[in-house]
């Protein structure tokens, strides 16, 4: 069985299991990118998909935010490592394992959020398409309204 589907427990109840163990932020903004296409093309109300988009961007600001900070520590940690090794030569066993690991996450830190910046960079101008269309949309539907005077 598939580990990203909902099964059925013995008590009947079904178990969703699909965030089990984190969301691919990859496959769910790859989801929602398409989602937004398809419903667009079906002729759905563009205000309501700003709407939906703006809220999922906002979690991304928030998921970007917290893997800044992440990052920082991972950084200062880091540099702290590194100052052990070249200044403290009694602790280069224990801070060269610390330096690498931290070297290691933060190659990993880093990568995730260079994703995280560029895809939250990406949806702004999928948000400002967005308003085009409602703004194209509003004067499509709106008729001229012009004015006649009757002069005799």
């Amino acid at each position: 069985m598939d580990g990203d589907q909902p099964r059925k427990q013995a008590t009947g109840r079904v178990e969703d299991t699909r965030d089990k163990y984190g969301l691919n932020l990859r496959e769910w903004t790859k989801q929602h990118e398409k989602s937004i296409t398809t419903r667009l093309d079906q002729g759905e109300d563009p205000r309501r998909l700003l709407d939906w988009h703006e809220r999922k961007l906002a979690w991304l600001q928030h998921e970007r935010l917290i893997h800044l900070g992440v990052m920082m520590i991972t950084i200062a940690v880091f540099l702290v490592a590194l100052a052990f090794m070249v200044l403290v030569p009694s602790t280069i066993p224990v801070s060269t394992i610390i330096y690498l690991a931290m070297l290691g996450l933060l190659i990993g830190y880093i990568r995730y959020y260079f994703f995280l910046e560029n895809t939250v960079q990406h949806w702004y101008r999928i948000a400002d398409d967005l308003h085009e269309r409602i703004e194209m949309f509003d004067l499509s539907t709106s008729a001229p309204t012009h004015e006649t005077r009757n002069e005799a």
